[in-house]
């Protein structure tokens, strides 16, 4: 097995390492839009190029797919990763307005400060 190979097979680890991290921190809107938009042609084509890759130093085939071929496919997948980016990166910051806003009101005299307060 070649070092590009072994470096592309950790990459997929890596990814299906991230997703599983996602999907435990996601809130169930979050990870229902991931399920969502990351689907469709692109997807399942990148998943059938990844399985020729990841076979190819035993069959030594590439069955004829061109990088710009992959590069293609990989970047519309690519694209949908990116759209859910978007939606948590907005998301968190619809979040981050709640928090300060709650963060900013005065609070009543007399009550008590918050466990994690420092002062």
């Amino acid at each position: 097995m070649s070092a590009g190979h072994t470096r592309f097979i950790s990459l997929i680890a890596a990814q299906d390492t991230f997703l599983s991290v996602y999907k435990n921190y996601a809130t169930t809107e979050q990870r229902a839009f991931l399920a969502d938009t990351v689907k469709g042609a692109a997807v399942d084509e990148v998943a059938r190029l990844r399985k020729i890759a990841i076979t190819n130093p035993t069959t030594g085939t590439t069955e004829g797919i061109e990088a710009t071929y992959w590069f293609q496919t990989i970047t519309k997948k690519i694209e949908l990763l990116k759209m859910v980016e978007d939606k948590v990166a907005q998301d968190l910051t619809v979040l981050l307005d709640e928090v300060e806003g709650t963060a900013s009101k005065p609070r009543r005299k007399n009550a008590p400060r918050p466990k994690s307060a420092k002062l």
